[in-house]
């Protein structure tokens, strides 16, 4: 998190209580551990007035606790995730709006899976939730909860692809505890287990200027309140944080509205470039990449010899361009943290939803060059 240093302190703020709220959770800053401000403010490169903010915030939280002349510390009614409640996991469900046949071959969905798999202690056993192999499914076609669950036998519920907020809160009335991955959302009775999203959107786009280009366009979905996908309008506000810290003013006709369709990207993306004549994008998802290079090729235009491109979510392989500028992160390590969070759930039943937040990492490569 060292591109904190650049930006103004109420948009650090979120993001260092986020990272809080995730190692403590998580169990990797301890029940009683002191927080040190310096130490915090060294490690995550935030400015210190943010990091007492921040701190101020979750004492009011509950989460810890400031002592006059001591210093601050994770609250005792912080119930850690112990190893005890992990290794009690004796079986989990797996809800997913992927068809039956679909699921095993979503790239996504297998590595998340695979972390699950790793962080569960043998002979825990998985019992899947998704829907009938009867055509294409939406993400926010989570199946709908059992009227008659299994009390007892799933100790908890993991969703991986699916985001339909009110089914799964419908999940957590009827199952218990319930973690989302990658998917969040505000009013949520379940926990979620989360990319940073926000860090990913700013780190593509800090790429490209740090390159020298300073009309960076973005592809994916403008701002709306009634987003589907929180994790789109992260990426957005990242986005954003990193034009105005280079001094860029945003501008709203830079944004191109293609929301999770990215084949549109090739209908839409010529008309907008002929108008906009960005020299840099950044692509919500590399879903969209393949389909990028081929609306640039419509305007005989070639990556990155005419345009650069960088994306704000590498969690899919593109075996195609193996080293393409994008955001690298680790889907195993998504699985791992829904398990540990499903834990933590099981140990203290009393926390409020949580949201725990993973680090990403941005790797340049050839489809990006300087201005």
């Amino acid at each position: 998190m060292g591109s904190e240093k650049a930006r103004p302190v109420h948009t650090q703020v979120p993001a260092l209580k986020e990272r809080l709220r995730s190692a403590i959770y998580r169990g990797e800053i301890a029940v009683g551990a002191r927080i040190v401000e310096e130490d915090l403010r060294r490690e995550t490169g935030a400015s210190l007035r943010a990091v007492r903010q921040a701190l101020a915030e979750l004492a009011r939280e509950g989460l810890v606790e400031r002592k006059r002349h001591a210093g601050t510390f994770v609250s005792p009614s912080v119930s850690a995730p112990a190893s005890e409640a992990l290794r009690k996991i004796h079986a989990v469900g797996i809800l997913s709006s992927l068809p039956a046949k679909g699921f095993p071959k979503d790239g996504f969905a297998g590595g998340v899976l695979n972390g699950v798999k790793a962080a569960l202690a043998a002979p825990a056993t998985i019992e899947f939730f998704l829907n009938p192999d009867d055509g294409t499914r939406a993400l926010d076609d989570t199946p709908a909860a059992p009227s008659q669950p299994k009390a007892g036998e799933l100790q908890g519920v993991i969703g991986i692809e699916t985001s339909n907020a009110k089914q799964l809160n419908e999940w957590a009335r009827t199952f218990g505890p319930v973690v989302a991955v990658d998917f969040h959302a505000p009013d949520a009775l379940f926990d979620a287990v989360t990319l940073d999203h926000r860090e990913a959107g700013y780190q593509a786009a800090a790429h490209l200027l740090a390159l020298g280009h300073r009309k960076v366009a973005f592809v994916g979905e403008r701002f709306s309140r009634h987003s589907s996908d929180p994790t789109w309008q992260d990426r957005l506000f990242g986005y954003v944080e990193a034009l105005l810290a280079a001094n860029v003013n945003p501008n709203v006709d830079w944004i191109l509205e293609t929301r999770r369709s990215s084949p549109k990207v090739v209908s839409l993306l010529p008309e907008f470039h002929r108008s906009v004549r960005p020299t840099a994008y950044v692509l919500c998802t590399a879903r969209m990449y393949a389909h990028a290079r081929k609306a640039l090729a419509s305007l005989g235009l070639e990556c990155p010899k005419d345009v650069s491109l960088a994306c704000a979510d590498g969690m899919l392989p593109i075996t195609e361009v193996p080293n393409v500028s994008c955001v690298r992160a680790s889907l195993e390590g998504l699985g791992q943290a829904a398990v540990k969070l499903l834990a933590s759930r099981l140990a203290c039943r009393a926390m409020p939803p949580v949201r725990a937040t993973l680090p990403v990492a941005f790797s340049p490569g050839a489809s990006s060059r300087n201005a």
